[in-house]
């Protein structure tokens, strides 16, 4: 079992696509982090939405779990976010869950 963010799908509100240039309608909020996990190092934040994965569009819970469960634990992968109205990458190193 790997070490992630608890996230939901959703509706991205609209303000979001004016501001961080985003052309899908849904992503995928983290709604808690492990204290000391990989997701938090990173940088990642409650609230954070993820879009992106390795450039790939993440809309839905079960698209962000397939890709982590096929994704080898330990290497890099990035994550295109949206934080408040700006939008960036974030670098996470997976790892098996304590």
């Amino acid at each position: 079992m790997r070490s992630r963010p608890t996230p939901r799908a959703g509706s991205c509100p609209s303000s979001w696509h004016t501001a961080a240039s985003l052309a899908q309608e849904r992503a995928v909020e983290i709604v808690a982090l492990e204290t000391g996990g990989p997701a938090a190092e990173a940088g990642l934040a409650d609230g954070d939405v993820i879009v992106t994965v390795e450039g790939l569009a993440i809309t839905r819970i079960d698209d962000l779990h397939r890709f982590l469960a096929e994704w080898p634990v330990g290497r890099e992968l990035t994550l295109g976010i949206v934080r408040g109205t700006e939008r960036r990458d974030v670098v996470v190193r997976p790892g098996e869950a304590p």
